[in-house]
């Protein structure tokens, strides 16, 4: 699924901080669709499992998405 918005990574970023409400789950979004970093490698730092990292993704970024 490609998802071509044509905003700028600043632009991005704000929507993520003015549509995704948790701080943590915030960080998840930003570092995973922004900086492209893998689900093994976010969970590891943020002391989750993989399925929870992604749970949370895949929710917060369609909330995202609708918004734009």
């Amino acid at each position: 699924m490609n998802y071509d918005f044509d905003l700028s990574r600043e632009e991005m970023e704000e929507k993520i901080y003015q549509y995704v409400l948790s701080p943590r789950d915030q960080d998840i979004v930003r570092r995973r669709l922004l900086n492209k970093q893998k689900f093994e490698k976010l969970a590891e730092e943020i002391g989750m499992s993989v399925r929870h990292v992604k749970r949370i993704y895949y929710r917060e970024r369609e909330r995202l998405f609708r918004h734009l």
